[in-house]
């Protein structure tokens, strides 16, 4: 998104499309998992401190794992693009 916003208005474009990409990808996540806590809350009786905590950790750990890759090496799969190189693992 930053590329094309640099094509149409600017390095300024790119840095203020990265800021605002960069806060709306927090604040989502964080949206995320205040949901989670209401659920936990709600539905399975736990503390929402607790749930909010657990679903930190394994989202941390999602991403850290490479979740993202994931999907994007199986959407590349489904619309017959070849799924792009791993540069973090070995092929063998």
């Amino acid at each position: 998104m930053g590329d094309l916003m640099e094509n149409l208005y600017s390095r300024t474009g790119k840095v203020i499309a990265g800021i605002l990409g960069f806060l709306t990808s927090i604040s989502v996540a964080g949206l995320e998992l205040v949901v989670l806590g209401m659920i936990g809350e709600k539905i399975l009786n736990f503390p929402a401190q607790w749930t909010i905590s657990i679903g930190g950790i394994i989202l941390a750990m999602y991403s850290a794992h490479g979740g993202i890759i994931l999907i994007v090496k199986e959407k590349a799969k489904f619309f017959g693009y070849p799924p792009p190189r791993d540069n973090f693992k070995s092929s063998y």
